[in-house]
Parts: C-alpha cells; sequence; structure tokens
C-alpha cells in the first residue's frame, strides 16, 4: 500500500506497523498536450482526474490550496476534480480527453508524456514533498517475528544498493519483471531520474502526511487522541538490518 493507505488503514484502528521505506517516487501533473497548458494555474476551469485518497491526491489539493484555487466535483468550482478507480483508467481519460489534466505517480505520468499526449506541468513544492512508499506489516507479526524481519530488510537494503550502483539491473527487473514489457526501457529511464528506491522513512514524513490527510478530510482524526506517526511507525528494526554485517 501507499503511505496514504496505511495512513487511513492505522486511523481505522487496524495493527499495523510501518517498519521502512520502500521507494520514493515523482508526482505529476499531466495536462493533455494539445490543451497548450505549461503551468498549474493554467488548470483553472479545467477538468483534472485523479485516484481518490492517493499521494497524487494529496499533493494535487495541497497545490489547489497553494494557489487559492477551489475545487468540487460538481460544475462551478475553479476546478472540477474526476475520480477514478484506477491509474489505466486515468491515463485512458486524459488520452481521450475526458479529463484536461490527470495527477499521476509514475510511471503514468512519464508515460503519457512519452507516448506523446501528456505534457508535464510544473506545479512547485507542497508540505508533503517527494512522497516516499512505506513496508508494512502487522504489530503481531513484528513482535513475534523481528529476526525474520531484520533478514528481510537487510535483503531490501542489499536489493537497492544493487538498483542504485547497476541501474541496467533495476531497468531490467522493472520493465520485465514488474511491468511484464508494459514500461519501456527509454520510459524507465526518464522515471528513475524522477525517483529511487530507497528505504528512507522519516517520522516527519508521516506525521506531514498525516497531517495534510486531515487538513483536506481524507481521513477524520479522533478529537481526544489523534493519530500520530510515532504510535506506528518503529524503524528500529531497519537500522538494525543496516548495521548487521
Amino acid at each position: 500500500p501507499g503511505l496514504t493507505d496505511a495512513i487511513a488503514v492505522r486511523n481505522q484502528g487496524k495493527p499495523i506497523v510501518v517498519i521502512s521505506g520502500f521507494s520514493k517516487w515523482a508526482v505529476t501533473v499531466v495536462a493533455h498536450k494539445d490543451l497548450g497548458l505549461t503551468s498549474f494555474t493554467q488548470l483553472k476551469g479545467r477538468k483534472v482526474g485523479l485516484i481518490k485518497g492517493t499521494n497524487a491526491d494529496l499533493s494535487f489539493l495541497g497545490m489547489l490550496e497553494k494557489y487559492k484555487l477551489s475545487y468540487s466535483e460538481q460544475p462551478g468550482a475553479d476546478i472540477q476534480i474526476v475520480y477514478y478507480k484506477s491509474y489505466p483508467a486515468l491515463s485512458a481519460a486524459l488520452l481521450t480527453k475526458n479529463v484536461d489534466a490527470a495527477g499521476f505517480t509514475d510511471p503514468y505520468g512519464t508515460q503519457a508524456v512519452f507516448r506523446g499526449y501528456g505534457t508535464k506541468l510544473q506545479p512547485g513544492n507542497t508540505p508533503l514533498g517527494q512522497p516516499m512508499s512505506p513496508l508494512v506489516t502487522t504489530e503481531k507479526f513484528y513482535d513475534e517475528n523481528q529476526a525474520l524481519i531484520v533478514r528481510v530488510l537487510k535483503c531490501l537494503t542489499e536489493a537497492n544498493k544493487i538498483f542504485q550502483t547497476q541501474p541496467d539491473v533495476a531497468e531490467t527487473f522493472v520493465t520485465k519483471t514488474m511491468f511484464g514489457g508494459f514500461l519501456t526501457p527509454r520510459e524507465y529511464r526518464e522515471m528513475a531520474t524522477n525517483g529511487s528506491y530507497t528505504t528512507d522513512m522519516t517520522l516527519d514524513h508521516v506525521q506531514t502526511t498525516i497531517d495534510m490527510m486531515n487538513r483536506y478530510a481524507m481521513v477524520q482524526l479522533d478529537s481526544k487522541t489523534p493519530l500520530k506517526a510515532a504510535s506506528f511507525v518503529n524503524l528500529d528494526l531497519l537500522r538494525k538490518a543496516k548495521e548487521t554485517k
């Protein structure tokens, strides 16, 4: 799951723990190329497609606030948001001009550009920054299998090092194994300039994501005991894995 998914699940009381990062990939806003848009503010009066509850959704709402643009799923606001159930469906909507722009995580944003129908806008930064993807387990599994988790995290750390130092290995794995040819080598190389495979994860990043999700009503925090990152993010075993020879 993405970090927004993990936060939503934990906020519902499910006993999960974030134990590591997994990767960091860019969130991009892509407009249909035929519109000739170059900046985020030019989206005023347009339809924008998103996947509800995702990092791309959260980042986009942050940008709307930054530029003081109103939004609604109904016509009449500065931006009309149209929610889709999957990124392939969202890509198809942008391609066929059912929406004027879309909020993507890679590789879908990069693909829209490389396949000739999208233009990346440069919306600037939100407090979320570049989203970090988490590795998550249950509290029960965490408590009962710490030695195993350390071994898994050590493998993940070593795999990330290989991907960083041998980009051809990463390219082959992602394009052929993960995406089964759906992602071309050229698209992957462009995507790789906007993100990385990394175990990075911080309490600050998780807490910022929680706060933004609450601000934009993506979660409803308990008023007396609101969810805090420190209550379900535990990176001790990740640190141990990195120290283990």
